[in-house]
């Protein structure tokens, strides 16, 4: 707690590590560590890329981030979401 902010920041680290216990690691078997490090890995990528989120008006994680990305650069036009629908 020594930064600023850093207590609502850490809601978003605990928001994902809920989704991933519920949507996978309470559902599945783990042999090994090493298993579920790759589990980790996959969700992290699915939650990331491919997983729908409400409070992002619907859009992945790294939409939202590749679009301020590109914003920055000046790649996108502010009005052209086009990329997003495909």
């Amino acid at each position: 707690m020594t930064s600023n902010r850093r207590c609502t920041d850490n809601i978003y680290i605990e928001r994902f590590w809920r989704s991933f216990k519920r949507e996978e690691f309470y559902l599945n078997e783990y042999d090994s560590v090493k298993d579920l490090r790759k589990a980790i890995i996959a969700y992290i990528e699915f939650y990331n890329r491919r997983r729908w989120h409400q409070s992002l008006g619907y859009n992945t994680p790294a939409e939202i981030y590749f679009e301020q990305e590109r914003k920055a650069c000046g790649y996108v036009d502010e009005g052209s979401k086009s990329y997003l629908l495909s």
